[in-house]
């Protein structure tokens, strides 16, 4: 205590702000206090982020979702009412878009789905950035899908195939070469082909953001 107060004297409290002297640590003065745009509304629990909406007084997280869709994904997560508002990785009517010119990869884009299935629970209510609402459920078993395309990936890498024939891989073409190229297509039988639609966009983009991380410039 005779430490803290002869430190005090040497060195008093000033407001954060400005350096008029105050009574305590890590104030502010008056004048300042009044000055301050304080953040009111509703805004996250962990990391104090304003968001959409009114604050009921119920409990609000939001997080990164890092190199998914773009390099500034994230999710917002509302556990009383069990549902997560998941952003541009996630879509349920159409494929998803990974924009590897601004940010996005398989690799976060992969690791966005490993967040997003450790938070979620099987009824979990997921809004998607398109389409109708999901279940947790439903999330945990995209993630598994792109998991094996992703596997898939580095075994099509190593037989130097590009883009496009990822794409024509999926669809069934067979590539004939001095070694057959043995890999699994998860996408074959897959509802998610009737409920996504036509993947070639999504697995050229995805497959090319895969080269871009991995190839040495």
């Amino acid at each position: 205590m005779r430490l803290q107060a002869a430190v005090q004297l040497v060195y008093p409290p000033q407001c954060l702000s400005c350096d008029t002297l105050v009574t305590s640590d890590f104030g502010l003065c008056p004048r300042c206090w009044r000055d301050t745009p304080f953040i009111t509304g509703l805004v996250c629990d962990c990391c104090g982020t304003p968001l959409p909406g009114e604050d009921t007084g119920e409990a609000v997280q939001c997080g990164h979702l890092p190199g998914a869709h773009t390099g500034g994904d994230l999710y917002v997560y509302f556990p009383k009412r069990n549902v997560v508002v998941a952003g541009g990785p996630v879509t349920s009517d159409r494929w998803p878009v990974i924009d590897y010119i601004n940010g996005g990869f398989m690799h976060g884009f992969l690791r966005s789905y490993e967040i997003l299935s450790g938070l979620v629970k099987p009824d979990t209510l997921v809004v998607p950035a398109n389409g109708p609402v999901i279940t947790g459920a439903d999330v945990v078993k995209m993630k598994d899908l792109y998991w094996e395309l992703f596997k898939q990936f580095f075994v099509l890498f190593n037989k130097g195939l590009g883009p496009k024939d990822v794409a024509e891989f999926n669809a069934g073409k067979e590539f004939k070469g001095v070694v057959p190229i043995v890999a699994d297509r998860p996408l074959i039988g897959s509802p998610l082909l009737q409920q996504l639609g036509d993947p070639k966009q999504f697995l050229e983009f995805a497959y090319r953001s895969t080269q871009l991380a991995t190839l040495p410039f």
